[in-house]
């Protein structure tokens, strides 16, 4: 393996061939442009430039949404193939993507014999193929899933599309890098890979410390522009390194500086200010939706169960515990375990004698209750004690296994209580969220929701509660929300009745299911089509295919759509290809602003400069519960 410096020698010998000297001043200078079938816009060529006359072939890309990153990708490729520095490439992204980036690449840029899908659907076909000419688009998992095969390879060109998805090697308590950033920190550590291209339009949106990462994996072999992990935090991050949330005012210079060494971003305000693009006009109006009374008992009843619940865990005592502890292992030890795994089936088997344990508690008002604790949780946790304490296969004397759990009791009250209930009485403020989300989304949201969390809780208390919040969800039917968007889909499909398209999008999959199922019901059978995570790319595509139309060619634009309302999760967010869609919908909003961005970016794409043209007018809704203002966006441009 080449150390870093003769690495990096190793990458400007390939990048400036004596032989053929890779710069280009112009649009002139581009050996593709003949053989391609699009016309890239001029921040698009400009791309193209800046990354081939980077001082090192590795670089992020950080366009705004709807900017085309994709394209410029895809120039970037065709330009090195056609200068014959590539042969062979490999672009990982989310699945939902694969399929739309094989159209790109065999459509507009001429790429054959591409493999495409996810690794089962790849695996024989790579095998089979030669390595030097092997162009590839894959997932994520895919990569991290078989790093065998992909990081054995040498690659000329290696694109990470939604390069938000590595963005964790460093937190604030250092080098931590998640599985999937590893195998590709992995990979750019070594001469295996020539090039390398990171795209996304949100490299922020946690902390700083994913930028830090992304500029450290796009820096390699080379040191991290922004300096050591430490230097970095002393030099840049104001306030609490750890949250790492703002940069230092006087900073700010000097963090553009150097990021501007390994990335490139182009806004919408600077292709305005160049008048090179113009954008859809857009204008927001508010629609409120008031609650009905069952809608509003609903999260009533959900804030009073998370301080109900609070209370409880907050009044159970080590006493307590110790004494169904005792009980427990008074049976378990009854009946001889002889090694982990008799142990395990042992459990279960006291489990179901036991039943559960009851205790008393007192409220904030000093009124006591009535619950209990199931001794599923006593079996979980003592499961993991055993673990770490005996054995996994060996036999152990029942005698031995007694001794060792009385020599141990002392401790496994103490950790039990820690673990089960400390945790417990701390709450957990991520699924909190969670579990809100999805009351505000929609009741059928809300039930699966508390129906899942059903399953691991083990109080008498949580279980008549979360049964409870469950009933009264699906007891509510159709939302307001719902029927307000509704009104929405009739008043377009009569304004517009051949091209209308709707993008819907929701947090929640059943969420998405419900409002499928509604429309569908009202007046829009045969008219309705989903996105979501999970599904095969190809399926994707169809949907895609269905809700645009067919692409005319020549010239840009779409036919009539086979389906003009598309339903999508936030999976639809990321880069999918819906710049037909001339009406969007925020059924519910996410908590990250930047997935909001995304969200726009399906339908505030950018448009050539050009004579006047007849307008079509659209709407983008976005219908939120009375407590959260509600925008619609409505935006002026081909339909």
């Amino acid at each position: 393996m080449l150390d870093a410096e003769a690495l990096r020698v190793y990458l400007s010998a390939l990048h400036y061939s004596l032989s053929d000297s890779l710069l280009i001043a112009s649009s002139q200078d581009i050996r593709c442009l003949k053989d391609i079938a699009v016309e890239p816009y001029v921040h698009q060529v400009e791309n193209l430039k800046q990354f081939v006359n980077h001082h090192q072939p590795r670089m992020m890309l950080f366009d705004e949404v709807g900017l085309g990153k994709t394209i410029s990708a895809g120039l970037i490729l065709a330009e090195l193939s056609q200068r014959k520095r590539i042969s062979n490439f490999l672009i990982a992204c989310p699945g939902i993507l694969v399929e739309q980036w094989r159209e790109e690449l065999e459509g507009k840029f001429r790429f054959r014999n591409v493999l495409a899908g996810k690794w089962a659907d790849i695996a024989e076909r790579l095998q089979e193929s030669d390595d030097d000419t092997l162009k590839v688009i894959t997932t994520y998992d895919a990569v991290r899933g078989h790093q065998e095969f992909f990081g054995s390879r040498t690659w000329d060109f290696v694109v990470a599309d939604e390069g938000d998805y590595l963005a964790r090697v460093y937190t604030g308590a250092g080098f931590n890098p998640s599985q999937r950033a590893r195998v590709f920190r992995d990979m750019l550590h070594t001469e295996r890979v020539g090039f390398f291209l990171l795209l996304t339009a949100t490299p922020l949106r946690k902390n700083l410390w994913q930028v830090y990462s992304l500029a450290d994996l796009s820096a390699l072999p080379g040191e991290n522009p922004l300096g050591p992990h430490d230097s970095f935090a002393s030099t840049f991050i104001q306030g609490n390194p750890q949250q790492a949330i703002r940069i230092k005012p006087a900073q700010h210079p000097l963090f553009r500086q150097r990021m501007a060494e390994i990335s490139s971003r182009t806004s919408r305000r600077d292709l305005k200010l160049r008048q090179q693009l113009v954008f859809p006009e857009r204008r927001v109006e508010t629609i409120r939706v008031p609650l009905d009374p069952a809608e509003q008992d609903l999260i009533l009843s959900y804030q009073l169960f998370l301080l109900q619940r609070s209370n409880l865990y907050r009044n159970i005592t080590k006493d307590a515990l110790e004494e169904l502890l005792r009980n427990w292992v008074r049976l378990v030890v009854k009946h001889g375990p002889r090694s982990l795994l008799e142990l395990t089936r042992v459990s279960e088997a006291v489990c179901e004698t036991l039943g559960d344990f009851p205790f008393s508690v007192i409220d904030e008002d000093g009124h006591s209750h009535e619950t209990s604790l199931s001794y599923r949780l006593v079996s979980e946790a003592f499961i993991a004690f055993a673990k770490r304490h005996l054995p996994p296969d060996a036999e152990t004397p029942n005698a031995s296994l007694s001794a060792l759990i009385q020599r141990l009791f002392p401790n496994l009250v103490e950790q039990f209580f820690k673990a089960e209930i400390e945790k417990k009485r701390r709450s957990n403020r991520l699924e909190e969220i969670s579990l809100a989300q999805s009351v505000l989304s929609s009741p059928a949201a809300a039930a699966r929701a508390f129906a899942r969390k059903l399953e691991r809780v083990h109080t008498s208390f949580e279980q008549e509660a979360l049964k409870s919040l469950v009933e009264k969800a699906e007891a509510i039917g159709v939302p307001q929300k719902a029927k307000r968007l509704l009104e929405v889909v009739r008043g377009l499909a009569m304004a517009r009745p051949d091209d209308y398209r709707l993008l819907v999008f929701t947090t929640r999959r059943a969420t998405q299911d419900f409002l499928a199922g509604y429309l569908q019901a009202n007046g829009f059978d045969g008219q309705v089509c989903v996105i979501r995570g999970g599904v095969p790319p190809k399926e994707t595509k169809r949907t895609q295919d269905d809700f645009n139309g067919p692409e005319l060619r020549p010239g840009p634009g779409y036919g009539l759509p086979r389906k003009h309302i598309l339903v999508s999760t936030d999976a639809g967010a990321a880069g999918v290809n819906l710049q037909s869609c001339n009406t969007m919908v925020n059924y519910d909003l996410p908590w990250v602003p930047t997935i909001l961005e995304q969200r726009i970016g399906r339908i505030c794409v950018f448009r050539r400069c050009q004579p006047p043209v007849p307008v079509d007018v659209g709407h983008r809704f976005r219908l939120k519960k009375t407590t959260v203002p509600v925008e619609t966006d409505r935006r002026f441009g081909r339909g």
